[in-house]
């Protein structure tokens, strides 16, 4: 848990943006006594009043972003795992067999 009476003014910090509604960083722009008053977003640069960030549900673009990263981990894999199969119809596959296929290109089974 993040003591926020410690933080300054100019510091950096993640907060809810209100504008993109998303948990993002944002800079401290004023503080009454111990609480934080007013943040800028850093992405839209909009100034609102502090809200801590949110436990945020899971949207579409969430799921396409997880999806990217499950991406960037098969290709990261294929160059530590040099065993890459070229996709074959008449081969079979198992769960984690990472595969060059001649129209959707690299992929993990």
């Amino acid at each position: 848990m993040v003591d926020y009476s410690k933080l300054k003014v100019g510091e950096e910090i993640e907060a809810y943006c209100t504008n993109c509604k998303l948990n993002l960083n944002h800079i401290i722009v004023a503080k009454i006594g111990d609480k934080i008053a007013q943040v800028e977003c850093l992405t839209c640069h909009r100034k609102h009043k502090f809200y801590p960030p949110k436990k945020l549900k899971k949207s579409k673009s969430n799921k396409k972003i997880e999806n990217m990263n499950e991406l960037l981990d098969t290709f990261v894999e294929e160059k530590i795992n040099p065993n890459v199969r070229l996709y074959n119809m008449k081969n079979t596959y198992e769960i984690g067999d990472i595969i060059q296929h001649s129209k959707f290109g690299l992929g993990k089974v």
